[in-house]
């Protein structure tokens, strides 16, 4: 154990999510910001590599604990309290090169000093991968995109409790690869945490995928989440999942453990395979903050949000491509919603909240036009961006859509999802007018 504690002094992690790398024996007169995020376990050097240190003390019964049916189940199969959990896979920018891995610690307590590896081969003291040292916990904030690295710490705006949520986005992965990856928490006495995922094809291919929503926590979820892994099809799992919304049904009093007992039980099958979420209306909590996320110590109780738009327990949890856009509010709208492309289909997730006109509980606090103004024009009974603040998700859509639809775009099909349907055979809540007034007309031009 003292050689590991050697090793990990070697890394000083600052405060300002940038990594201060030690210098490592055999680097001299290299450049250190090759150093910074990625490097080889030979440029550590000393009596003990990164392969190593992932192989020792304690592996985490993760099967275990995905099994277990309660929460204080799952704990007590975890082996430590910073044992790394609620593992989750979610596309980058290109699916066949990007992909980005979240994991969870316990509780309120950080990993004393997490590390991740990958390599397209078993991750073994033989061969350690390519290694990532995480940067020190930083508050989620929304004031540019997350690219690198990260600790996402989020404060709950009810319970005050402090979660800590852990971000490695790769880039330039091959297609069409098995990747495995181990996760370690750096522990005085660590834990290990390990799986593979498959990267997307490139051109055109054969792939298919899963969809469903309003999952949540009850006793029949989990097998939902086992039908998912295992579809008992003889075809495998599905190369990736679309989560359209009401993921945990965390929008009561207590949303940390809710999320945990969700993530956990999903972990089975998003720590293999990426899930792609959506926004739905019970993502939306309450807590602490103006609808932007701005604290506030005035007004009432029941209009305060959980964070930027009532979904900073989300936005802390996932990290999912970049749109490009900043809201007029100054925040990033990275993850509040996005496009993927796998082989000639563009996939594109939408924040319904942002446009819709109800919801089943009209007590909720609602963060109705967030990224802009929809107006009426009766011209064709639609909603469109209005104003010196247009609407910009319902902008980015039909650019989106329209350049999917350019000649020589290379997309033969288009797939939307969103948790509020634009249309429905349910005459109680199956549907939005907002939805379909904003962006069915949308829709029909660019079928």
């Amino acid at each position: 154990m003292e050689e590991v504690s050697q090793l990990l002094k070697r890394v000083r992690r600052g405060t300002s999510g940038e990594e201060e790398v030690g210098q490592a024996e055999g680097t001299e007169g290299q450049d250190p910001e090759a150093f910074q995020v990625t490097r080889r376990s030979a440029l550590i050097g000393g009596a003990i590599g990164v392969g190593g240190l992932m192989g020792v003390g304690q592996l985490a019964d993760v099967p275990a604990a995905l099994a277990a049916d309660t929460p204080e189940e799952q704990a007590s199969a975890m082996a430590l309290p910073t044992t790394a959990e609620q593992l989750r896979l979610t596309w980058g920018a290109n699916p066949a090169t990007d992909v980005t891995i979240s994991w969870t610690a316990p509780e309120n307590v950080p990993m004393p000093a997490p590390m991740f590896a990958f390599s397209t081969s078993p991750i073994t003291a033989a061969n350690p991968g390519e290694v990532v040292f995480l940067p020190d916990p930083a508050p989620l904030s929304l004031a540019g995109p997350r690219t690198r690295p990260c600790v996402t710490s989020f404060v709950d705006g009810q319970t005050g409790v402090t979660t800590y949520h852990y971000h490695v986005p790769l880039t330039g992965l091959e297609p069409d690869t098995t990747y495995y990856y181990a996760v370690t928490d750096g522990a005085e006495d660590p834990t290990t945490v390990s799986a593979s995922f498959q990267t997307a094809p490139s051109g055109r291919g054969s792939y298919r995928f899963t969809a469903f929503g309003d999952q949540g926590t009850s006793s029949l979820a989990r097998f939902t989440t086992e039908g998912v892994a295992n579809p008992g099809d003889g075809g495998g799992a599905p190369l990736f999942h679309l989560m359209v919304g009401d993921l945990a049904y965390a929008d009561g009093s207590n949303p940390p453990p809710t999320w945990r007992n969700w993530a956990t039980m999903v972990s089975a099958a998003s720590q293999s395979f990426p899930w792609m979420p959506v926004m739905g209306n019970h993502e939306v909590e309450r807590g602490v903050t103006d609808v932007s996320g701005t604290p506030q110590t005035t007004g009432k109780s029941s209009s305060f949000y959980n964070g930027p738009y009532g979904s900073g327990s989300y936005f802390s949890r996932f990290l999912l491509p970049d749109n490009g856009l900043v809201n007029w509010d100054g925040n990033s709208l990275q993850g509040s919603f996005y496009s993927f492309k796998v082989g000639t289909v563009l996939f594109i997730g939408l924040a319904g909240n942002d446009v819709i006109w109800q919801t089943s509980d009209f007590s909720q606090t609602k963060p109705s036009q967030y990224t802009g103004v929809l107006a009426a024009d009766p011209s064709n009974m639609a909603l469109v961006p209005s104003g010196s603040k247009p609407n910009l998700q319902t902008q980015w859509l039909e650019q989106e859509l329209q350049g999917a639809r350019a000649e020589g775009s290379g997309i033969e099909m288009i797939v939307v999802f969103m948790h509020f349907p634009a249309a429905s055979v349910c005459t109680n809540n199956g549907c939005d007018m907002g939805a379909r007034t904003a962006w069915g007309p949308l829709f029909d031009k660019y079928e």
